[in-house]
C-alpha cells in the first residue's frame, strides 16, 4: 500500500528481498503441507514478491502458482501477469470455466490490460451472468445453490435504455426445501459481445416467496 502511494521508495524495500524470501518459503511449505492452511498476509507477500520482478521472485510466484488452493493460485498468476511472465493456457481456463471465479479473475485481466488470455468460450453474456448469480446468491444472499438452470433472456427498459436479462430456475440444497425459485441476473448491455457489467448496473434477485413458475416469467 504504501508502495502505491509513493509513500515508500522501491529501493527501501528491495534491500529486504531477501527477509521476504525467507517469510514467502515459510509460508509455501505451510500451504503445500496442509492446502487447507492460510498463513497470515499470504496474498500480501505474493503480490509484493511479484514487486520485486526478479528470477527468483517470479520462481517463488510460479510455486505458489502450482498450489491447490484457488485464491493463493489467483494472486501468484496476476502478479506473474504483471511482470509478463507466462502461464499456461491451462492454469487459465481453471479460473474462466469456474463459475465462483470467472467474473473476478477476468476482471483481475482487465486492470492489468491482459483480457486476450481469457478464453473466447467463457467471455459471454450467458457465461457472465451464470457466474455473476452464483456469487450474488451465496454472497450476498447467503444462500447455497443445489442447481441452476437458464431459462431464456428478456429485456426490459432502465433508466431510460434498454437492457437484457438472464433468467434462471433455482434449486437452493436445503434438504427441507426441494422448490425451484426464479432469479434473474442483469442488467447486461444489449450489444452482446459485451458481457461483463460494472459493479454498480449489477442486478440479481431471488423470488424467495413464491414457487418457480415457467408461466410467470413474463409477468
Amino acid at each position: 500500500d504504501l508502495l502505491d502511494s509513493n509513500l515508500v521508495a522501491p529501493a527501501d524495500v528491495l534491500h529486504n528481498e531477501n527477509g521476504l524470501f525467507c517469510l514467502a518459503k515459510k509460508e509455501y511449505a505451510e500451504l503445500k503441507k496442509d492446502k487447507d492452511a492460510y498463513p497470515g498476509y499470504n496474498s500480501e507477500i505474493i503480490t509484493l514478491l511479484g514487486r520485486f520482478n526478479t528470477a527468483q521472485s517470479n520462481g517463488l510466484l510460479y510455486k505458489f502458482s502450482a498450489l491447490p488452493d484457488m485464491f493463493t493460485k489467483n494472486s501468484a498468476i496476476i502478479a506473474l501477469l504483471k511482470n509478463n511472465q507466462p502461464i499456461p493456457a491451462s492454469d487459465i481456463k481453471k479460473f474462466a470455466s469456474d463459475k465462483e471465479w470467472r467474473t473476478g479473475f477476468y476482471a483481475s485481466l482487465k486492470k492489468i490490460k491482459k483480457t486476450a488470455l481469457f478464453p473466447r468460450e467463457f467471455y459471454s453474456q450467458l457465461k457472465f451472468a451464470e457466474s455473476y448469480l452464483q456469487n450474488s446468491l451465496t454472497g450476498d444472499y447467503e444462500v447455497d445453490i443445489k442447481s441452476m438452470q437458464f431459462v431464456k433472456e428478456k429485456t426490459a427498459g432502465i433508466n431510460g435504455r434498454m437492457k437484457r436479462f438472464y433468467i434462471y430456475k433455482v434449486v437452493l440444497d436445503y434438504d427441507e426445501d426441494k422448490t425451484p425459485r426464479f432469479a434473474v441476473c442483469g442488467a447486461f448491455d444489449m450489444d452482446k459481445s459485451i458481457a461483463e457489467i460494472e459493479d454498480e448496473d449489477l442486478d440479481v434477485f431471488l423470488n424467495y416467496d413464491e414457487e418457480y413458475s415457467l408461466s410467470a416469467i413474463d409477468d
